[in-house]
């Protein structure tokens, strides 16, 4: 999926990853209660809009196509990360600050909710080597809610120490 981001200059010597459907996609998340809602059908907490997005989707840069109107999110490729790095999903959990969640999704769920993933590496060193750029169109307000409440159900906790349940009278 060869393609140019705000990351990524057309004369770069950043190698591009194929991205194959189950390939899996690593999104950091900010291990907050403000960030998290608990979801009882599962159990475990997912990444949330509100009240703060742990889902964001940076603003555009320049001119974009329709599928990018919507803005960016950053995610890291797993098999990069492990085939090239010896990484686990564990290296990112400190990324950002200390005490992070990881969660992935599969290429083709992406897809699936309209969203377009594209290799964008930043750098030559882990993880910025092994990021990809997932993309979304510019969306109304109850289309954009709807993406991210599938988007959320779609990503599994896979390192990180996940807050405790809530009490069961909280549901």
């Amino acid at each position: 999926m060869p393609a140019h981001s705000r990351r990524q200059q057309p004369n770069d010597t950043k190698k591009l990853q194929e991205l194959a459907p189950d390939d899996c996609l690593l999104r950091w998340v900010q291990n907050d209660l403000d960030y998290l809602a608990y979801d009882w059908r599962r159990p475990g907490w997912i990444p949330v809009e509100k009240p703060k997005n742990a889902l964001q989707f940076d603003e555009p840069v320049g001119g974009v196509s329709a599928e990018r109107e919507g803005g960016e999110m950053s995610t890291y490729l797993r098999r990069h990360l492990e085939n090239v790095h010896s990484s686990s999903p564990e290296s990112l959990v400190d990324l950002r600050s200390a005490g992070g969640l990881v969660y992935e999704a599969q290429v083709e769920q992406l897809v699936e909710l309209g969203l377009t993933p594209e290799s964008t590496p930043d750098g030559a060193e882990a993880p910025g080597c092994a990021h990809v750029s997932v993309y979304r169109p510019k969306l109304d307000k109850p289309a954009r809610q709807s993406l991210y409440n599938r988007l959320s159900k779609a990503m599994t906790l896979v390192a990180g120490d996940e807050p405790p349940p809530p009490p069961l009278d909280s549901q």
